[in-house]
C-alpha cells in the first residue's frame, strides 16, 4: 500500500490512495493509520474532487463520523478540531490550485513531501493558548501570531460570519484592510 522505507511515506499507485479514502469513508481505516499522512491525503483528495464548500463539509463530517465510529471523543485535549481542519483544508486548497495538470498521485505525494514533516506548522500562526482552546476546537478562530487568510468565503451577513471577520480584523487590522480592498474572488469575503 504505502511505500514505507523512510519518512515521509509515499503512495505507489492511485489505487493505494483510493483504498485509503474508501477505508476512511467506511470508517474501517485502522486507527493506527489515521496519522498526519492520512490527514494530508484526505485533504488533498477532497479538495481535488469537490468544490471548496463541498470539500469542507465532507472532510468535517467524515472526520467526525470516523472519530465517532472509533470512539475518539472530542475533548479539550483531543478529537475533532475545527480550526486545524479548516487551516489544513486551506493549505491543501492552495497547494492544489498551484499545481495544475498534476496527477492525483503526484499531487498527494508532493503534498506529503512538502508538509509531511510540518505537522506543527500551524504554530507559526497560533499561540498555544489560542489553538488549544475549546473555542478553536469547536469553531474557526483567526490566528493571533501571523495573518492567515482562509479560502472559505465568510458570509458576514450572519452573526457567525461577522464574529469571524471581527476576530480577524482585531488581530490583523492592516492585512484585513488590504484584503477587503481586493476583489472578493481572492476568497476572503
Amino acid at each position: 500500500m504505502i511505500h514505507n522505507t523512510a519518512k515521509p511515506e509515499f503512495y505507489q499507485t492511485d489505487e493505494d490512495i483510493v483504498t485509503l479514502v474508501q477505508q476512511f469513508e467506511a470508517c474501517t481505516l485502522p486507527r493506527t493509520n489515521w496519522n498526519h499522512t492520512a490527514h494530508l491525503t484526505i485533504a488533498i483528495w477532497y479538495v481535488s474532487v469537490y468544490s471548496e464548500a463541498e470539500a469542507i463539509v465532507n472532510i468535517r463530517s467524515g472526520i467526525q463520523r470516523y472519530n465517532q465510529c472509533n470512539a475518539i471523543a472530542t475533548t479539550v485535549n483531543g478529537g475533532y478540531h475545527e480550526t486545524l481542519t479548516l487551516f489544513w483544508i486551506t493549505i491543501a486548497r492552495r497547494f492544489f490550485a498551484a499545481s495544475p495538470n498534476t496527477s492525483v498521485l503526484e499531487l498527494i505525494n508532493h503534498f506529503i513531501l512538502t508538509y509531511g514533516d510540518q505537522k506543527s506548522i500551524f504554530r507559526e500562526y497560533y499561540s498555544d493558548g489560542l489553538i488549544m482552546s475549546w473555542e478553536a476546537r469547536q469553531t474557526w478562530v483567526a490566528p493571533d501570531l501571523k495573518f492567515f487568510r482562509p479560502l472559505a468565503k465568510i458570509n458576514y451577513g450572519t452573526m457567525e460570519g461577522y464574529k469571524n471577520l471581527l476576530s480577524i480584523f482585531i488581530r490583523h487590522p492592516k492585512e484585513v484592510t488590504k484584503v477587503l480592498c481586493i476583489d472578493d474572488d481572492m476568497g476572503f469575503l
